[in-house]
């Protein structure tokens, strides 16, 4: 019979966000969630699989006060996740870092101090004479009607990432923007900000990539439950403030 003590530990999915930073002010964002994450298939993308993707989204159960550590070179920084299942790194390198996109390690601990399960990420490291661009998202990149709850709410429900619309002409320009006064493998860094909450990432990150958008750090709002998921993206404006400050 096997007893407590021998039970494997719950399934968590470790999500790493794109960080940002430079050598002695870097941060990185993520949740842990209890399961495994959902994966959409686009080939039989219906209308009903949107639905049933979308609401899949907000039953999510996030775990708080998990341990996690940050693997970054021969560094390793400890926090511990919130009560909305959010941990955020921020620290010093130990080593200069090089301008560009930089791979991450998170990983979700036991109370014994075991690997659970472990998410990548990237960092980008801008050099410091390069431009910053801070972008809305809806409405300014993803055609989104958030002023008319119901339009907003069966785009949402009946259209996936790779049928979105973007507004004619921004993807070009935001790849202008990227490429303005720097090198080609060094971009200039782009961060979009939106009311929009965590639990949308996967999509938004499908979105953008398809569309050709330059790769960013996102800055998103908390994760709602399924019973908020009617009030996507309605929230105040001055965490937005915050997160751009």
């Amino acid at each position: 019979m096997m007893m407590a003590k021998d039970r494997p530990p719950p399934l968590y999915t470790v999500k790493v966000y794109h960080g940002y930073g430079h050598t002695h002010n870097c941060t990185l964002f993520g949740h842990v969630f209890a399961g495994a994450t959902n994966l959409r298939d686009y080939d039989r993308s219906s209308t009903w699989e949107n639905i049933v993707h979308l609401v899949r989204l907000f039953l999510l159960r996030p775990m708080a006060g998990v341990p996690v550590r940050l693997s970054w070179n021969q560094q390793q920084i400890h926090t511990t996740t919130a009560s909305d299942g959010f941990f955020t790194f921020n620290w010093s390198s130990d080593h200069s870092i090089s301008a560009g996109w930089h791979e991450v390690v998170v990983e979700a601990l036991s109370e014994e101090g075991f690997i659970i399960n472990s998410g990548k990420g990237k960092l980008f490291v801008p050099h410091l004479t390069q431009f910053g661009i801070i972008s809305d998202i809806d409405d300014t990149v993803l055609v989104s009607h958030s002023s008319t709850m119901l339009k907003r709410l069966l785009l949402l429900f009946t259209r996936n990432p790779r049928s979105r619309q973007a507004f004619i002409g921004i993807p070009v320009l935001y790849q202008w923007l990227a490429q303005l006064r720097t090198e080609s493998d060094t971009p200039n860094p782009f961060f979009y900000v939106s009311s929009s909450e965590w639990n949308l990432y996967d999509d938004l990150v499908d979105f953008f990539r398809f569309n050709h958008l330059p790769e960013g750090s996102f800055l998103l709002n908390q994760v709602k439950r399924w019973y908020d998921l009617l009030k996507t993206g309605k929230t105040k404006h001055e965490g937005k403030l915050l997160r751009i400050v």
